[in-house]
């Protein structure tokens, strides 16, 4: 085998750098039985093996700067979402957060939401949170309550995920929650709209029921007694026209009454009626109210008392409360024998309200009729003691006039022993001046 010549050496140790520095690190490589051929394929694959170096060290930086670029975006599109985005530990402590989760939770800064703990600070109670870790993964989507710094609720939509160690524990967690506190309250409003016009469509039908039934026996009575005096006028006496007369009379008042009745409660139900409060003495006005009453009293010898202070003073709406007195009242007298009484009290009571009451000495009620006696459609109307009509309407109407006064109407009740209705109205708001 040919040995190497100086020269040819020297030209093939040119064409690759360092080769001489290799060659001395490893003298073996120039040996008396390597070929001169074979020198040069040696030198050949180190030039590629160098280029290919070059280019995997260009496609490294290239790949590195292109890393770099997509994190800067990340970033960028993170630090600008309106949703808030977080990194957090198992243990309840966060990595990290975006400036619209310190917003939204109402800090005022990052590193102050940072340093909270999120089982104590952020949930409401701490079983929120172990219940969505319990779950051991994250649902599609999870919609639950936070609590911001000042402790108001915040209602949250957050979409999240676990990121795993090698061995399938939970390193961390991360999500991103979208504040829909907003949404949550329209929702509500709407069910709570939904339920209103439900209940407004069931009183409507009620009120109609009301109508039909309750108009059509005094309006029958009303036309038998102008059938009998279209056709026996002639042969009746003055004494019989004058019963008649009574007749007609007592049915046109209860059909006036009814009429009433049934125009200030639909005026109620459509928001029509409006309150007008004023401070005033409560005597004078009840004894203004009874007066429509008293002409029924006399007839049955009913006493009517009172047990009111003089200056006791109320706060209410005039023409509300004579409506109250007038049903109330003449409930009484209706449900009250022969020779009975009715008494009428008022006093001052804590809160800062008057309560008012009503007592009878008339034949009562049993339980079921007394705990639906406020109900509009409820089968709690009778006739009274001397058979006078009544359709329970009346009650309904003062329930929801001092409902509108914010105060309580309710009735005690024993049958055969008589019925006591109570209710309360504020008091003169300048005694808490």
């Amino acid at each position: 085998m040919t040995r190497m010549t100086d020269a040819n050496s020297e030209d093939a140790l040119t064409l690759l750098p360092n080769a001489e520095e290799l060659l001395e690190k490893n003298p073996t490589m120039v040996d008396s039985r390597l070929s001169e051929p074979k020198m040069l394929e040696l030198i050949q694959k180190f030039e590629v093996s160098q280029l290919q170096l070059e280019m995997q060290n260009q496609e490294l930086i290239q790949s590195e700067k292109i890393s770099h670029e997509n994190e800067m975006l990340y970033s960028t599109l993170v630090s600008k979402m309106s949703d808030g985005v977080y990194k957090s530990t198992p243990a309840g402590k966060f990595i990290d957060v975006n400036p619209a989760m310190v917003s939204m939770l109402g800090y005022a800064s990052k590193e102050e939401l940072m340093s909270i703990d999120i089982k104590t600070q952020l949930y409401f109670e701490i079983t929120d949170r172990e219940n969505l870790l319990m779950q051991g993964k994250f649902k599609d989507t999870w919609v639950y309550r936070l609590k911001r710094k000042d402790g108001s609720a915040i209602w949250i939509e957050e979409k999240g995920w676990y990121n795993l160690d090698e061995k399938g524990e939970i390193r961390s967690h991360e999500g991103i929650l979208r504040d829909i506190t907003e949404r949550k309250q329209a929702e509500a409003e709407i069910q709570f709209k939904n339920e209103e016009l439900r209940r407004i469509n069931a009183e409507k039908d009620k009120f109609f029921s009301v109508i039909a039934h309750d108009l059509r026996s005094p309006f029958n009575g009303f036309l038998g007694l102008t059938e009998i005096l279209v056709e026996e006028l002639p042969q009746m006496t003055m004494a019989e026209i004058q019963k008649m007369a009574l007749a007609m009379r007592t049915s046109a008042t209860n059909l006036f009454s009814l009429l009433g009745n049934l125009l200030e409660w639909s005026s109620m139900q459509r928001g029509v009626t409006t309150i007008s409060q004023a401070t005033f003495l409560l005597m004078p006005k009840i004894s203004e109210s009874v007066v429509f009453v008293i002409e029924g009293a006399n007839k049955k010898q009913i006493t009517i008392s009172y047990g009111i202070a003089d200056d006791l003073e109320v706060y209410a709406d005039s023409y509300m409360l004579g409506a109250i007195i007038r049903n109330l009242v003449s409930n009484a007298v209706k449900f009250t024998p022969v020779g009975g009484s009715v008494a009428v009290s008022a006093k001052a009571i804590q809160g800062n309200l008057i309560e008012i009451s009503i007592n009878d000495s008339g034949i009562g009620m049993n339980e079921y009729m007394a705990d639906h006696l406020f109900e509009l459609g409820s089968n709690t109307s009778r006739k009274g003691t001397e058979g006078e009509y009544s359709t329970g309407l009346g009650l309904i109407l003062c329930k929801d006039f001092v409902e509108k006064h914010g105060g309580k109407l309710w009735v005690e009740s024993e049958e055969g022993v008589g019925s006591t209705f109570r209710f309360t109205l504020p008091d003169n708001p300048a005694k808490l001046s």
